[in-house]
């Protein structure tokens, strides 16, 4: 519709995986109004993006078709957390806007030879995250303290609601609820000034 295709679209390439969950949980939160597509292989997996915040899902090789490309395209940005294979890469080029986004995530045999052809035309940013690039950068880019202390906090106000797996969900469910209660571990520890990577994790 035209109100949709107004709006800013996010493709997260990969939104079942643990990365990806958290991706579409903090993309939902921090931007009410985007349009979120996720791409995930099984009906399962689907209805869990469904539920974490995706207004539309689908498989990878169906995202050529169920997104425009061409010149135009129809994605501002594409957050890509498999690995990206020729074909893949060749529909992100396809389907990104000019002057969108595509973040790779994993590298794999594929970034050696990756085809940038449309994406070039496009003028399209391709940029790499890992989870050594703030380390390499000094933290002069993420600070991934100042990241985990944001996360603390909305799972501790109940902004977002940490994004467990329905595999896992009876084991742990009860862990979490004491955790994000007001008086619990979440809420004490978006309280504590300082380094708080150790304290997420803890």
């Amino acid at each position: 519709s035209n109100s949709v295709n107004k709006k800013k679209i996010l493709l997260i390439i990969g939104g079942a995986g643990g990365v990806g969950s958290w991706a579409l949980t903090l993309a939902r939160a921090w931007h009410p109004s985007l349009h979120i597509v996720a791409t995930a292989s099984t009906t399962l997996q689907q209805e869990w993006c469904t539920s974490l915040g995706a207004d539309q899902v689908m498989t990878h090789d169906q995202i050529g078709t169920k997104l425009k490309g061409g010149r135009t395209g129809s994605v501002d940005t594409i957050l890509c957390l498999t690995e990206p294979v020729k074909s893949l890469f060749a529909t992100c080029s396809e389907v990104i806007k000019p002057y969108g986004s595509i973040c790779l995530v994993v590298a794999g045999q594929s970034i050696e030879a990756l085809n940038l052809g449309f994406a070039f035309f496009k003028c399209a940013n391709i940029m790499t995250q890992t989870v050594f690039s703030s380390i390499r950068t000094d933290y002069r880019r993420i600070v991934p303290s100042n990241e985990l202390a944001a996360m603390v906090q909305m799972l501790a106000q109940q902004t977002i609601v940490a994004p467990i797996s329905p595999d896992l969900d009876v084991v742990v469910s009860e862990s979490i609820k004491d955790a994000t209660k007001p008086d619990g571990v979440l809420a004490a520890l978006s309280q504590v000034s300082g380094q708080r990577r150790g304290k997420f994790v803890l």
